[in-house]
């Protein structure tokens, strides 16, 4: 299967010489640059829609100091959460004199920006609106009865339930969380951004790992006093037909991997610097689940090869095998009833907790002539949708349901 990569953005950097100041600087405050403080100052401005933002304070040399300066715009422009809205250009105002920057001037995306590239407030803000529900919606998915690891597994498996990779040009909003998390389509930049925002909401440190050989992002999260690996963009494949976003799966393959067995796979090109990480998740029975993991009456539901399971924790290290079946895919209808795909009959059950039962719906050899087979189930809506394929495509098609959970 091909794995997904991400087309980044180049930063364009226009360095406009500025009138000298009559200011004298003296020589040690010229050679410690602020890059944290002029990050902070340059998020704010960005955060009230300003065009420019006065950095002379931070002692920051254009020349000495181009490339940390450059990798600070990087970070603030891509790989910062809730900043949907900026540009990937922006403009550097210095003295002759001395070559100190003094402005810099603020780009913002084509979407959100005037001719005169002053920024569209009303756009943005309804834009805004729009993220902030979807962060709601989201983060109400958590309990406080919940581990961090349970929390972070959560929202992982949200934005993969919810998003379908997509690195077209033409979806701008594919490298920010916007994308991933109101637009539904995005690419791992925005997968990244996204996951790093509900976790940020949710109280969990992370952080941003870019690896350039890669083309590609992912990010490091802090459990206890490790940190972790977590690659949402990879734990959501794309079916190996025509690559387009496969329903209902949720791989576990990369959650909460150390760095050495990151770096045994296919991720590489990389530094973590002194980040502290432990193998002790690295062979845990997630990485072979293929669905969500739900929250059910305090417990966790998902599904093995062999059928559905429950754990009193996450990290408990014995499980139920609630019920035993050939079980391709397991979405969830509502609090109480299940859908999964039975491989070994090529159709589709419900599955009712209250009463731990499973009752046929809907047979593919019904509908569809041999070699057509179940691939991929998701709910949308009171619908069933589904995918059929022969090994050289797929068909899909919906089927509509009652509250009951009864094919309508």
């Amino acid at each position: 299967m091909l794995k997904k990569r991400i087309l980044t953005f180049m930063l364009v950097l226009f360095a406009v010489l500025f009138t000298p100041l009559c200011v004298k600087e003296s020589a040690s405050a010229a050679t410690k640059p602020n890059y944290s403080g002029a990050k902070t100052a340059i998020i704010a401005a960005y955060k009230s829609y300003s065009t420019e933002v006065d950095v002379s304070k931070y002692n920051i040399n254009y020349k000495k100091n181009y490339k940390k300066l450059k990798k600070m715009m990087s970070e603030i422009v891509n790989n910062t959460p809730e900043l949907f809205y900026t540009g990937t250009s922006y403009t550097v105002s210095r003295k002759k004199s001395n070559d100190m920057v003094v402005k810099i001037g603020l780009g913002y995306s084509s979407t959100y920006a005037k001719s005169s590239g002053a920024p569209k407030k009303g756009a943005i803000k309804k834009a805004k609106a729009k993220l902030d529900t979807a962060v709601s919606t989201a983060i109400g998915k958590l309990d406080s009865k919940m581990t961090k690891i349970e929390k972070a597994l959560v929202l992982h498996d949200y934005i993969v339930s919810t998003t379908a990779y997509n690195d077209k040009k033409a979806n701008t909003s594919r490298v920010k969380d916007y994308g991933a998390l109101v637009d539904h389509k995005a690419n791992c930049q925005g997968y990244t951004i996204a996951y790093m925002l509900l976790l940020n909401k949710a109280g969990i440190k992370s952080k941003i790992i870019q690896s350039e050989k890669m083309n590609h992002m992912w990010n490091k999260v802090k459990i206890g006093k490790y940190w972790l690996n977590v690659d949402v963009t990879f734990d959501d494949p794309v079916d190996a037909i025509k690559l387009a976003d496969q329903y209902g799966v949720v791989k576990h393959d990369y959650f909460m991997l150390s760095d050495k067995k990151l770096k045994k796979g296919e991720h590489y090109g990389y530094s973590v610097g002194k980040l502290t990480s432990t193998t002790k998740y690295d062979k845990k029975y997630w990485q072979k689940v293929n669905s969500a993991f739900v929250r059910n009456d305090g417990k966790w539901l998902y599904i093995s090869p062999s059928g559905v399971c429950e754990r009193e924790t996450v990290l408990a290290k014995t499980f139920t095998l609630l019920y035993s079946a050939k079980i391709a895919s397991f979405v969830r209808f509502k609090d109480n009833i299940y859908y999964y795909i039975d491989y070994k009959n090529n159709a589709i059950y419900k599955y009712t907790i209250s009463d731990n039962s499973a009752n046929l719906l809907w047979k593919c050899e019904n509908y569809y002539k041999s070699p057509y087979a179940l691939k991929q189930i998701k709910v949308s809506g009171n619908y069933i949708a589904y995918k059929v394929g022969n090994g050289t495509g797929y068909k899909t098609g919906k089927l509509a349901v009652e509250s009951s959970g009864n094919l309508a």
